[in-house]
């Protein structure tokens, strides 16, 4: 794959220079390319309107050039592969396989250079023509890919590399692995690759925020098999078992969870299930939906069993991507979907949109506005639109412009009748009517322009016909709502798009899956299936217990497969855990869910099949519990496999905020400027200029990590000024106290933290709220198994939070224990000073343990 996209990239832009359009100098007035004949100079308007139309949004000619590039020649693979792909279903007659019987050629080849012997008598032997001809006879049923007239099909590339690519493609990979589901997914990732590592490596590096397109390239993330499987089986299969208990589809259904509750509802037409891929990519999760709806809809037995595929992608599958090349992907799979079902059917439409319209053109607008000046309903429904959509290209499906249309069309009704765009009274008018008026006048509007060949103006009508496309899919709600969302922290998004999740998603704007995760629910009918696989973090730290609240209010948790790390093949560490889970949006009481716990496996599908296979869950990495028992502990992390003993001492003890706090420690924003070992400093200024520093550090209990030091000249005085460094909590300066590594993949470790030194926002401070006198005995409880099983439990994460420490139970024993516990800490405190006195490298140090033996054979 990447190989072609070197390739065709290359050529792309060397047909580019070819007709005066250069990615890094000043284009040539067309004008003065006399080589370039009528039709060419058309193409070549075209293809310059569309580059300018990227400058507009704020891509430099560079930028914009090499995404034209990019976009072109990712189009021309997908379509030499897509028909490839379609040869090996035998849906169309071979026209990229070669056999030697045809010369060396494909069949249609053959067959088009005996029709047309003029083509075939050019330098490029017809191959060009061949292949147009082949993308026109699918484009009315995948036109999203191979429109032969959108601006990427301009630039054509040239023989010797079409041929070149066809033999590579021919020869790289078998026949069964282009007819394979999922192969066209890998195509995409692989396509991406290049982008995803540069984007990460400038995030590392630079401190770069994601934005624009580099989105796209920063999130995607192929969602493996069993991963979907289980998704649309326990959200789309559990609705249908849910109508029909005893259908015999789930026999076939390997990762399907019978539901803990046995929850029924009544039947309704298949037609009328609704399932959405909010970020459908390559249309993974849409392509296995299609072959449960198929057995569904033969099972129902209405609908004549040629005509169902017709059915699925008109009325039950929608999908929405911010990236043009999955949608192309996502077209292509399920029409061979649809096609290897029945050969005959004709695919009129399917609901998929790309979220990337660019509505810009204000002049424009304002003369389009012309044509409603006296109807101010719809110029205040177009203006909605046009505002709402302004940043589609970073929000896609998480635009929330529905509410406002719908507030406008509510206003109207209650004033009562106005001129509408088909002059039709507004109480009778709802979203559907009115969107279908916009598109018309919006395709008179295109057609007006085309006859005068203005294509600003034509660009224009078919960027608002793209947004009004997908605020359509964003107006409705559906039976299924079911996706792998992108995953990006806030700290790494660009400022449009962290701006919008706050003031939209304010329970999740943390990081864009839990971003989606409340979208999600949004989107979904009353007594419908939201199914996710999200990071896990939304289930423990404190960042999103409001979104914890909003699903316990709102739904039923149902069905937790919890993951953990290594879930992915293409996310390596312990960084990234996982969690897949199916809600209904319903709020019944008493309800029950069942939770896989699978964090330390490493073939997690085969533990998920045999888990599955044996339903009767007598096993310990499966629970069953009351989901009201969540809101026992404060912040109502789902920690499913805590037992009931250890819930009622959360619920019913003292925490460690009643005897203690843990305090933010500073931030110098310079740390290479501020910090030094204290091995690197006078020894004469330790203590005075320069202050031992805990900083967190390795895992290490009781007492160490104290080998760095700040330079602290004047209280601090230099740090200070520093722009945007921080000194809080300044009454803990200088007080006894402990410390802790708040980040550690090894476990939760405190250390005393002496009078005389200071402490760091990843070494926090730990301080006694009255009896010092409990000090050590902190100590020992935090460095306790007990208290480790607890955070392990409030969070499972490798970063702990201020809250999670507040929330352990804490119980100050009686005299006699207290005295046991205080000697044996105090003991384990001694031990480790005296093992540091022998490590060179921590300001304990004393003598080598070598020099320590051969004095004590002196004595």
């Amino acid at each position: 794959v990447l190989e072609l996209r070197d390739n065709f990239e290359k050529e792309i832009e060397n047909r580019l220079n070819n007709i005066g359009i250069y990615p890094d100098k000043e284009w040539k007035d067309g004008r003065s390319l006399p080589h370039l004949s009528k039709d060419e100079l058309d193409n070549r308007r075209r293809v310059a309107a569309f580059i300018k139309r990227e400058e507009k949004i704020g891509h430099d000619q560079k930028k914009a050039t090499s995404e034209f590039i990019k976009e072109a020649s990712y189009t021309w693979i997908n379509r030499l592969i897509g028909l490839k792909c379609m040869e090996c279903r035998s849906l169309i007659e071979e026209v990229i396989t070669t056999r030697p019987e045809y010369g060396g050629r494909s069949k249609q080849h053959r067959d088009f250079r005996e029709k047309h012997p003029d083509l075939a008598a050019q330098p490029d032997d017809g191959l060009t023509g061949c292949l147009i001809c082949a993308f026109e006879k699918v484009t009315k049923e995948i036109k999203v890919l191979f429109d032969p007239d959108n601006e990427y099909s301009l630039v054509i590339p040239r023989y010797p590399l079409l041929k070149t690519s066809i033999e590579k493609i021919n020869s790289e990979l078998d026949y069964d692995t282009y007819r394979q589901d999922e192969f066209l997914g890998w195509v995409y990732q692989y396509f991406n690759s290049r982008e995803k590592d540069r984007v990460f490596e400038e995030v590392r590096t630079k401190k770069k925020k994601i934005s624009g397109s580099d989105i796209i390239n920063a999130t995607q993330l192929y969602t493996e098999e069993y991963m979907v499987r289980f998704l649309v089986e326990n959200s789309l299969g559990a609705m249908w078992m849910e109508m029909y208990p005893d259908s015999q589809l789930r026999e076939r259904w390997e990762y399907f969870v019978k539901d803990p509750n046995n929850s029924t509802r009544e039947p309704k037409p298949i037609k009328d299930i609704t399932f959405l891929d909010p970020a459908c990519g390559s249309g993974h999760f849409l392509l296995y939906a299609f072959d449960l709806y198929y057995d569904m809809y033969l099972e129902e037995g209405d609908i004549p069993e040629g005509r169902i595929p017709e059915y699925i992608l008109r009325y039950n599958l929608h999908g929405i991507d911010i990236d043009l090349r999955a949608i192309q992907l996502s077209a292509l799979g399920l029409y061979m979907k649809a096609n290897s079902r029945n050969p005959d059917v004709v695919v009129q439409h399917m609901n998929l949109v790309s979220a990337d319209a660019i509505m810009l053109d204000s002049d424009i607008l304002g003369e389009f506005l012309q044509e409603f000046e006296d109807d101010p309903t719809a110029l205040e429904l177009i203006e909605t639109i046009w505002q709402g959509l302004e940043n589609v290209r970073e929000l896609g499906s998480l635009l929330k412009v529905e509410e406002q249309i719908d507030e406008v069309i509510k206003r109207q009704r209650a004033k009562g009748t106005q001129k509408s765009l088909d002059d039709r009274d507004w109480r009778e008018k709802g979203w559907e009517d009115w969107k279908g008026d916009l598109l018309t006048a919006l395709k008179r509007y295109y057609e007006k322009a085309a006859q005068t060949f203005d294509l600003n103006r034509q660009m224009f009508a078919n960027e608002a016909c793209k947004g009004v496309q997908l605020l359509d899919l964003l107006e409705r709600r559906y039976d299924v709502v079911a996706t792998n969302p992108p995953y990006m922290g806030h700290g790494n998004m660009g400022e449009i798009l962290k701006i919008a999740v706050k003031v939209f998603y304010p329970k999740s704007s943390k990081d864009l899956y839990a971003v989606f995760i409340e979208r999600c629910l949004h989107l979904t009918k009353i007594n419908g299936y939201t199914s996710m696989i999200t990071q896990q973090s939304f289930m423990f730290i404190t960042s999103y217990k409001e979104l914890r609240k909003l699903i316990l209010k709102n739904t039923i948790l149902q069905k937790t497969i919890h993951l953990g790390p290594h879930a992915f093949e293409d996310i390596s560490g312990e960084k990234v855990n996982t969690t897949m889970f199916s809600l209904l949006k319903n709020k019944l009481k008493n309800e029950k869910g069942i939770f896989f716990r699978l964090v330390s496996e490493v073939n997690k599908k085969k533990i998920i099949k045999y888990l599955i296979a044996h339903d009767e869950f007598i096993n310990h990495k499966v629970f069953i519990i009351e989901l009201s028992e969540f809101q026992d502990v404060e912040g109502c992390p789902f920690v499913y496999w805590m037992n009931e003993s250890i819930r009622e001492k959360i619920a019913t003890l003292s925490s460690f905020r009643d005897i203690a706090e843990a305090k933010e420690g500073i931030t110098t924003r310079a740390n290479d400027y501020y910090l030094r070992y204290f091995w690197e400093i006078d020894p004469s200024k330790l203590g005075l200029d320069w202050i031992f520093y805990a900083k967190g550090g390795d895992y290490n209990k009781y007492y160490g990590n104290l080998e760095l030091v700040i330079n602290w000249k004047e209280h601090g005085k230099y740090i200070k000024k520093f722009p945007k460094s921080t000194i809080p909590n300044k009454k803990y300066i200088f007080k006894e106290g402990l410390t802790y590594t708040d980040i550690s993949g090894k476990g939760f470790s405190v250390r005393y933290l002496p009078k005389n030194a200071l402490f760091d926002s990843k070494g926090k401070g730990i301080f006694l709220k009255e009896n010092d006198e409990l000090l050590i005995y902190l100590l020992g409880l935090l460095n306790s198994k007990l208290v480790t099983c607890v955070l392990n439990m409030l969070n499972p994460t490798i970063d702990i939070k201020i809250n999670d420490l507040n929330r352990i139970p804490v119980k100050v024993p009686d005299t006699s224990v207290l005295d046991k516990i205080n000697l044996y800490t105090s003991k384990n405190c001694n031990i480790k000073r005296s093992y540091l006195q022998f490590t060179i490298n921590d300001s304990e140090f004393k003598q080598t343990a070598l020099q320590w033996v051969l004095e004590k054979k002196k004595k």
